[in-house]
């Protein structure tokens, strides 16, 4: 029996969410995500969220490309990390 990640089961395909790299309260404010739909689910080599990313506020190369987001991570994370996007 597995044990579920943090952010497993929260969201479905087709909804809209933002991935913060850091918590924006331990960087002054600073806002460091990604945002995009959710195009599947997928369990290799990790459980993420794959989604269409269509803003970046940090890496804008990702922009138009499907980019996994971790369930969880072993480190740095926190909740709040996955959201629903405001423009859901």
């Amino acid at each position: 029996m597995s044990t579920q990640l943090k952010f497993e089961g929260l969201f479905d395909v087709g909804q809209r969410i933002r991935a913060y790299d850091y918590n924006p309260s331990d960087v002054d404010g600073i806002e460091v995500y990604l945002e995009g739909s959710i195009q599947s689910l997928v369990s290799h080599p990790f459980k993420a969220y794959q989604i269409l990313c269509d803003t970046s506020t940090s890496a804008e190369r990702l922009v138009g490309k499907l980019v996994n987001i971790p369930m969880e991570r072993e480190t740095a994370e926190f909740d709040g990390r996955i959201v629903l996007s405001a423009r859901n």
